[in-house]
């Protein structure tokens, strides 16, 4: 394999890992503040947070993106049309927590 498509193929699964990596960190950094510190933390280190996590996956949304722009070759343009998929998966999981976060009670339960 060249190593050019070594680079295409890493561009492809990018926005999968950037967006896994993203929304993990979300999830877990998002659960700390919000639920386990109860009343500590405000609204506005939650987005934050969020803010960061949903750029990180638009980052990997653009590498995919621009592996399916320039056509690659079809196991590299399945992989993006895969890595595109799942950044909105990931941004949309990132919504709905950050909602329930911000409208359920911190110290609920």
């Amino acid at each position: 394999m060249s190593r050019s498509a070594r680079k295409t193929l890493a561009l492809s699964w990018g926005a999968l890992a950037v967006g896994g990596f993203a929304w993990f960190g979300w999830h877990e950094l998002g659960s700390q503040l919000a639920f386990t510190r109860c009343g500590a933390t405000g609204a506005v280190p939650l987005l934050l947070i969020a803010l960061l996590a949903l750029l990180l996956i638009g980052t990997g949304f653009a590498l995919s993106w621009r592996v399916w722009r320039h056509g690659a070759p079809d196991g590299h343009r399945f992989a993006a049309m895969l890595g595109l998929g799942a950044s909105g998966l990931f941004a949309f999981a990132i919504v709905l927590q950050l909602t329930g976060a911000l409208l359920l009670p911190r110290c609920w339960g």
